[in-house]
């Protein structure tokens, strides 16, 4: 194995532009669509498919580290994952990203154990 690739890496990525700062932005990675936002200088991906409902979350309002789903108005932390309002309960999977130069890699890599 490669020491420097992270542990839980996967040959599975996607190179996309970066959000501009404070916008939100819907991409393609591989089967699954994922929210990519940009806040304080560091780029986050999160699913874009609120647990609650059948809403894109990219649709919706970002707030900080904050986003909210434009269905019923629950909101998630784009760092984490975690649902903070209701009525979402349960988290977006997280996905890892590296930046460079203007643009974001998307690995393969999700976790909603948060």
């Amino acid at each position: 194995m490669n020491a420097d690739r992270p542990a839980t890496y996967s040959p599975e990525t996607s190179i996309v532009e970066a959000p501009p700062e404070g916008e939100v932005r819907r991409v393609q990675h591989g089967d699954t669509y994922v929210l990519l936002a940009r806040v304080e200088g560091n780029t986050y991906a999160v699913a874009d498919s609120c647990t609650h409902g059948k809403a894109s979350l990219s649709q919706g309002y970002l707030d900080g580290w904050e986003i909210e789903c434009p269905l019923h108005q629950g909101r998630f932390d784009i760092r984490t994952g975690r649902a903070t309002a209701s009525p979402c309960r349960h988290p977006l999977a997280v996905f890892m990203v590296k930046e460079h130069e203007g643009t974001v890699q998307i690995f393969d890599t999700k976790s909603n154990d948060n």
